[in-house]
């Protein structure tokens, strides 16, 4: 995942959120529409404007919305709280006679995940999203854009604040989505309709993140890009098997396996380990000359 680690490298990790952005069930025949509308939603949400006469409508609707919210008074100083903070946190924009746009401040990377709801025989497509912003936003005043950006049809069930120490963790929650099966009927009609809604659809998206580089590697013992021992082949023998479990703890905690490799007939000690530059499988020399 380049854009997990684009994001490792680019972000403020100190201002990491995570939301789950939702939107209304869908009936069946009307899941790849509920995608379009969430993915033109998603669009205005990013173009929306936080300047100071655009904060003006965006007060009006944070104090509509905490009156409705039913939430006790500790909750409501919280989202208070909150809102004063980053109102502060745009003052400096304004001060420069900026508007900026959600776009603008935040960056991050999301993934699609669709739900079907037995219950209630219905879709239920919703976004997973890592986000750096650099202030903290009210749950209310989310909820209060997000359903302005969806006709009134969506809502935020999730936002929390990510610490330091857990970005990691929240890349996994978020990325599992990649590979998670989703709960889908065992219907044919509605795992073709599920198909085709998500046709030639990214399942993880970005913004704001620039590729990492690939470095060109030399080989560290000999110096040369063709170097026969950097490719694995079958005279290179590893202390255990790479499995999907050993894959994802070289991934994500820098696990490394030990090995040898055949090299013009003399064994030598290679370790592989996942390069997060190149997104692969690598391997070095364990003692380079």
């Amino acid at each position: 995942m380049q854009i997990a680690w684009a994001f490792i490298e680019q972000a403020d990790l100190s201002n990491v959120r995570l939301i789950t952005f939702t939107f209304n069930n869908a009936p069946p025949g009307w899941l790849k529409d509920a995608r379009e509308q969430i993915s033109k939603a998603l669009q205005r949400w990013k173009e929306l404007r936080l300047g100071k006469r655009a904060w003006k409508r965006w007060e009006r609707e944070f104090w509509r919305e905490l009156d409705a919210s039913g939430l006790d008074e500790e909750q409501k100083a919280l989202q208070v709280r909150l809102f004063e903070e980053m109102r502060r946190g745009l003052e400096s924009y304004w001060a420069r006679g900026e508007s900026p746009k959600v776009r603008d401040l935040t960056r991050g990377f999301y993934t699609w995940e669709v739900a079907w709801n037995s219950r209630e025989q219905t879709w239920h497509p919703h976004i997973h999203m890592v986000v750096e912003i650099p202030f903290p936003i009210p749950q209310i005043l989310l909820t209060a854009m997000w359903r302005h950006c969806t006709r009134d049809a969506g809502r935020i069930v999730d936002i929390r604040l990510v610490p330091s120490d857990g970005i990691r963790k929240a890349i996994r929650y978020v990325g599992k989505y990649l590979t998670k099966p989703w709960l889908l009927p065992q219907d044919e009609r509605l795992l073709q309709e599920a198909l085709f809604a998500f046709k030639g659809i990214k399942k993880i998206s970005a913004w704001r993140l620039e590729a990492i580089p690939k470095e060109e590697r030399v080989c560290p013992k000999c110096g040369r890009k063709d170097c026969r021992a950097r490719v694995v082949h079958p005279r290179v023998k590893f202390e255990e098997r790479i499995t999907p479990q050993v894959l994802y703890k070289m991934m994500w905690d820098d696990y490394r396996v030990r090995g040898w490799a055949d090299v013009d007939g003399v064994p030598v000690e290679i370790e592989v380990f996942w390069d997060h530059a190149t997104n692969t499988l690598s391997w070095r020399y364990v003692d380079p000359v």
